[in-house]
């Protein structure tokens, strides 16, 4: 039996094409090859293949993106330097304050492009520069006690 859609050779009995899933009446005649003398060679004609057709995998309510243009993914590298900052707030404070600026401005650019999970890397970012001041405030405070202690 020979599907009507795309002319693939189907086994008898099947009720739907492997290749194009096109349903099969049972009624469709086998296509005989007519008769020819035995000296030409029989040359049947089939028709070319069509690839299968590719089923929509949309979904109601999701945002619909061009060829080329993926969704935008929120970065982790405001999150790694928020903690880097934490972390050398107290021990190297200038380290601190350059990490928590850079996190700071990397999560403000990423929350203008629309990425609301930002918002958490912007506060870690927050709490290390609030605490980079403290340490500074401190160490100052710290190193004039240090130098009145000298005279």
């Amino acid at each position: 039996m020979t599907c009507t859609q795309c002319g693939y050779e189907v086994t008898d009995g099947a009720t739907t094409c492997p290749v194009c899933s096109q349903p099969l009446s049972n009624s469709q005649p086998e296509q005989q090859p007519p008769m020819q003398s035995e000296q030409q060679p029989s040359v049947q004609q089939q028709p070319p293949m069509q690839p299968p057709q590719q089923p929509n995998y949309s979904y109601p309510n999701q945002p619909q993106y061009g060829p080329g243009y993926p969704p935008a993914k929120a970065r982790t590298a405001p999150l790694i330097l928020g903690i880097v900052s934490i972390v050398f707030a107290f021990i190297i404070p200038l380290v601190s304050l350059i990490c928590s600026l850079v996190g700071l401005s990397m999560a403000n650019a990423d929350i203008k492009k629309g990425l609301t999970t930002q918002k958490y890397m912007k506060i870690i970012n927050i709490v290390a520069l609030v605490l980079t001041i403290i340490s500074f405030i401190f160490n100052i405070i710290m190193a004039v006690g240090l130098v009145a202690s000298l005279y």
